[in-house]
């Protein structure tokens, strides 16, 4: 059974994903080329993919601090309100979803974040990935191209894998919390 986050992530960020995509396919069609004006829809999408897969981060986090804040009640109340801070100064408030903040919080859980996720994943590393779009993110939110070699155009397939790539690492990510929770509290978190 997967996280809320996880479902909103499949119900509503990839319906999301699919309009732009249909806005793209109705401006500028699906034939090979260069469409200049397009250039705006590519750079939205890219933007649209960081912000949800920052709010599945977020929203996954709060959901795992939920089931641990839960647990804790039973034990003892001093117990709930150290769970409940494991949100306070959260990276992913106020700082892209790219490896760092992503790692910075949900490492507080007592575990090796991104090890835990690469052991899953071999080859080019999926956060590598996700580093180049929140660069494009930034650079497009900025306006500022350099840190993306000057360049300002981002193609529709760029854009989808990153697309995949967040959707692989929010099954990943999913999963490793359900995982590492169920040890600390010894059931299914969801």
């Amino acid at each position: 059974m997967p996280s809320k986050a996880l479902t909103t992530w499949f119900d509503e960020s990839l319906a999301a994903f699919d309009r732009m995509e249909e806005a793209h396919s109705r401006t500028g069609g699906t034939g090979r080329g260069r469409r200049y004006f397009i250039d705006h829809l590519n750079q939205s999408y890219t933007v649209l993919v960081a912000s949800h897969f920052q709010r599945f981060c977020r929203d996954l986090h709060s959901e795992s601090i939920d089931v641990l804040a839960q647990w804790a009640h039973g034990q003892s109340a001093e117990l709930e309100l150290l769970m409940r801070d494991l949100a306070r100064k959260r990276s992913l408030d106020g700082g892209n979803a790219n490896p760092g903040t992503i790692g910075n919080d949900f490492n507080r859980f007592g575990l090796l974040f991104w090890n835990a996720i690469d052991q899953t994943h071999r080859g080019v590393t999926r956060h590598e990935r996700l580093e180049v779009l929140n660069a494009w993110r930034n650079a497009i939110a900025h306006q500022d191209f350099k840190s993306v070699g000057g360049h300002r155009y981002v193609g529709l397939r760029e854009v989808q894998a990153w697309r995949g790539t967040c959707t692989g690492l929010a099954q990943a990510f999913d999963r490793l919390m359900r995982t590492h929770l169920r040890r600390i509290i010894g059931a299914w978190p969801w």
